[in-house]
C-alpha cells in the first residue's frame, strides 16, 4: 500500500513541481516589470493578468491540454499559465 503511495507521489511531483517553478519565475517576472517601466505598463499587464483570472483555471487547463495533447509536458503547459496569474499581484502589492 506505502509503495503505491510513494509511486503515485513521484508521478505527481514530477508534473507540479516544475509547473509551479514555471508559474513563479513568469508571474513575479510580469509583477516586477512595472516597477521599471512605469504607471501605463503596469495598467495594462494588470488588465491582461485580471483579464487572465477572470476565467476559470480548470476550463483553461482543459483547453490547453486538448489543444496540446496529454503527457507530462502538456499538463506543465497546461497548469503553468493557470497558476501564474496570481503571482504578478503579489509581486506589486495589489493583493
Amino acid at each position: 500500500m506505502l509503495s503505491r503511495l510513494i509511486q503515485g507521489a513521484r508521478s505527481v511531483l514530477k508534473v507540479t513541481v516544475p509547473a509551479m517553478a514555471i508559474a513563479v519565475v513568469v508571474g513575479t517576472t510580469i509583477g516586477l516589470t512595472p516597477g521599471y517601466a512605469g504607471k501605463r505598463v503596469e495598467a495594462v499587464l494588470m488588465r491582461i493578468t485580471d483579464v487572465t483570472l477572470g476565467f476559470p483555471a480548470l476550463l483553461v487547463a482543459m483547453l490547453i491540454v486538448t489543444l496540446i495533447g496529454t503527457g507530462v509536458m502538456g499538463v506543465i503547459v497546461a497548469v503553468t499559465p493557470t497558476t501564474s496569474a496570481s503571482s504578478p499581484e503579489y509581486a506589486t502589492g495589489w493583493r
